[in-house]
């Protein structure tokens, strides 16, 4: 309250109970700000959607997790045995990843039985990419086969490996691709022991598939193409030391791909399921092979089929192969015969090229009618 000059009092606000209300740049006790409540909102938002992406995080983890034991039970119900350790979910916030420790893969076909095992798996998945899985292995995997009751008589080390795999929402895998890195590949040698007999410094192998609910006998059910460069073998009749050993094929599946069994097989058969091989291509200095064909299954569920090759580079070979012990002489006089025969100069730059017509029939490759080798069963 303030006095006047005659004595009298005036009254202000206050003694009224009013007041004053806050003027620019001053805040009133329990007045926050717009900015303040803004800031409160956005941190609050946050908060939630962290919540609700970590609980969706766990559900796509669980989801991956789901796909892969569902796949090792498949396998197992249709025979196969799969051993695992420890199976752990990680990678959040960016991706899911699914790690398998010291995961043992058999399977037994026919006499045979095949072994994969390594230290450890990941399968892995980004969070904005549900439909696409990169399975990979930064430890070895060894790959061996060999009789059910014996030891293994070939091996396979891949230093590194990984698959690419696109999923066709409700409809299955729609690409496929692999990559191995610094294969070596063994054998048994005369004393019974594995021995190195190759190395590879890259295998890719890439797969498309069609929806199968819109393939029909005729269209192509898939395409498939596989290289391997920077071959090397100091262990062959020709040896190469260089790393310039390549090789590569192209093929198509006519028909719905079928599942390796024998009753799907069958029926792609009789539905008239082939196989294109478009082109085939080894370079083996000093050998060049160059082929195509075409190849399905007889009744016993074996290749049948027929192609041509084109061959350079093939003076004298068959002779040092027989000087190896890698073909019996008997052989190589008839394969010189055939050679001799078909011998032409090619029309690109005149050097000899070797055209042969092949075919398999009764698991029996030959080349111009002439018998080469018989294949082994393939049992399926």
């Amino acid at each position: 309250m303030r006095e006047r000059e005659d004595g009298d009092h005036v009254g202000d606000a206050s003694d009224i109970g009013l007041t004053a209300l806050p003027g620019k740049g001053q805040h009133g006790p329990g007045r926050p700000d717009k900015r303040s409540r803004l800031a409160r909102r956005a941190g609050i938002g946050v908060l939630l959607l962290s919540v609700l992406y970590g609980v969706a995080w766990w559900i796509a983890a669980d989801r991956v997790r789901g796909i892969a034991l569902a796949w090792i039970d498949a396998r197992r119900a249709a025979g196969e045995r799969i051993e695992t350790g420890d199976i752990t979910v990680s990678g959040f916030p960016a991706g899911i990843r699914v790690s398998i420790d010291e995961p043992r893969w058999t399977v037994d076909s026919g006499t045979r039985r095949t072994v994969v095992s390594g230290a450890s798996l990941d399968i892995f998945s980004r969070i904005y990419e549900p439909f696409r899985l990169r399975i990979e292995s930064d430890t070895p995997i060894t790959v061996r086969q060999g009789p059910i009751d014996g030891a293994p008589n070939a091996e396979a080390r891949v230093a590194r490996w990984t698959q690419a795999i696109t999923l066709r929402p409700l409809a299955g895998p729609e690409r496929l691709l692999g990559t191995a890195s610094d294969v070596v590949l063994a054998a048994k040698d005369p004393s019974g022991a594995l021995r190195d007999i190759a190395r590879v410094e890259t295998m890719v192998a890439k797969m498309a598939l069609a929806d199968p609910a819109t393939v029909g006998p005729d269209d192509i059910g898939a395409t498939l193409s596989f290289k391997a460069e920077g071959a090397s073998s100091a262990a062959a009749a020709f040896p190469v030391t260089d790393r310039s050993g390549f090789a590569s094929v192209d093929l198509s599946i006519r028909g719905p791909v079928p599942a390796i069994h024998p009753r799907a097989l069958v029926d792609w058969r009789d539905a008239g399921g082939v196989v294109e091989i478009e082109r085939v291509r080894v370079d083996w200095t000093p050998i060049r092979v160059e082929a195509d064909g075409t190849v399905a299954l007889d009744e016993g569920l074996q290749p049948i089929g027929a192609g041509t090759a084109e061959i350079r580079g093939l003076e004298g070979v068959f002779d040092r192969l027989a000087d190896s012990g890698s073909l019996d002489r008997r052989a190589a006089g008839v394969a010189k015969i055939i050679v001799a025969l078909f011998t032409r100069p090619s029309q690109k730059d005149g050097a000899p090229v070797v055209r042969l017509p092949l075919s398999i029939q009764n698991r029996t490759l030959s080349a111009a009618q002439f018998e080469l080798f018989e294949l082994p069963i393939i049992r399926w």
